[in-house]
């Protein structure tokens, strides 16, 4: 026997509930220095866990009966439980009886442990993953399995995962890299990431794509380009127009009277692209 102020517990006590040992915890407090008739469960205690979650008795109250024929009185904190502190795990998914204690007494309700998710990984990236700047993410193809505790494991499906970026994502100049990570996120402990490229976007090609204002000339009149449009073809496929080309013959040639009655080719360059108009 060990003594406890001035009560004499058993150093080791067990009580059988439905069949169920559970341990008998007597509380010492002096609030709860007698012994309740009966308790009973009151309010709606939380009854659905995960696993890595951790047990509590949010939501519940007990109803202490102290005497016979007296009205029971709530009482929402002070007792026990056999799962005070538990982080619930893998062996513990299904259905289990939570004993509360309180005033010498013993009530049980029931409660569901629920397996989770406990790791994310890629099994198929993206079909694409060499993007330019502008262009935009495309995740088609990617495939994510997810593991469960007890495991389990499935594939999730859009809308189980984010992305940052997110898909459609366009990329900018700030992002060009020969790395650029792309996380999938589960949750906020539970990711993995892929890599992809990022390059600058570059011209890989011009065309005139609206001729000069003015096309016929007489000898002596001078190239006028005004109203000339060149736009360049992006590698990222996108057009964009350009200034700044240089052209042969230049703005404000003299037409002499070799060049009557003939098309004037004019060549347009672009760095080290190429287009042709002719007036």
């Amino acid at each position: 026997m060990k003594k406890v102020g001035k009560i004499i517990l058993p150093i080791a006590t067990v009580a059988t509930v439905a069949g169920v040992v559970a341990p008998l915890v007597v509380s010492c407090d002096k609030d709860q220095s007698r012994k309740a008739l009966k308790i009973e469960i009151n309010g709606k205690p939380k009854g659905t866990f995960a696993v890595g979650e951790k047990f509590t008795t949010d939501g519940l109250s007990l109803m202490v009966t102290w005497e016979e024929g007296q009205k029971p009185e709530e009482v929402k904190t002070g007792w026990t439980t056999n799962f005070d502190g538990k982080t619930f795990e893998a062996k513990d998914i299904g259905t289990q009886n939570v004993f509360v204690t309180y005033a010498g007494q013993m009530v049980d309700y029931p409660i569901t442990v629920n397996d989770a998710i406990v790791s994310i990984k890629l099994t198929s990236e993206p079909t694409i993953n060499s993007y330019y700047v502008s262009q935009k993410l495309d995740l088609t193809g990617i495939k994510v399995e997810a593991t469960y505790a007890g495991g389990k494991k499935e594939e999730l499906k859009e809308g189980q995962y984010s992305t940052d970026p997110e898909n459609g994502y366009q990329f900018q100049e700030k992002d060009i890299s020969n790395k650029k990570i792309v996380k999938v996120i589960y949750s906020k402990t539970i990711q993995t990431e892929f890599a992809i490229e990022v390059k600058k976007d570059v011209v890989e090609s011009i065309a005139v794509t609206q001729d000069p204002t003015k096309t016929k000339y007489l000898p002596g009149e001078k190239l006028d380009l005004k109203g000339m449009v060149v736009t360049a073809t992006m590698a990222s496929g996108n057009p964009m127009p350009v200034t700044g080309y240089t052209t042969e013959p230049v703005d404000g040639y003299e037409f002499r009277d070799a060049d009557a009655g003939k098309k004037k080719v004019i060549t347009v360059t672009y760095g080290t692209v190429t287009a042709k108009t002719a007036v």
